[in-house]
């Protein structure tokens, strides 16, 4: 957070000030980034179970972010959720009853 409020300060020194609110959520080329596992410096999706996971999850919202740094804890990697959730995402895993 101190990182960020320094970049938001020197943003402003500059003359480009950044104003939080004003932020899209749904920018495209963000959620791009995030597919490719760009996240080096990215808080709680740089680690490398987190990178690894991106590509397979493609986040495209806030909630599948949401979802993805939730289920890279180890309750749901020791309860084996992670894989049969991705595969559902896909549609690669049929629910047998």
């Amino acid at each position: 957070m101190a990182a960020l409020q320094d970049a938001i300060e020197i943003c402003a020194k500059r003359g480009r000030p950044v104003d939080l609110a004003q932020l899209p959520k749904d920018d495209p080329e963000t959620y791009d980034m995030l597919c490719t596992a760009d996240t080096i410096g990215v808080f709680q999706v740089e680690s490398r179970a987190q990178m690894a996971t991106l590509p397979r999850m493609k986040p495209r919202e806030f909630y599948d972010l949401v979802i993805e740094v939730a289920i890279i804890r180890p309750g749901p990697i020791q309860g084996h959720l992670m894989h049969p959730y991705l595969a559902r995402r896909e549609g690669t895993n049929q629910l047998v009853i």
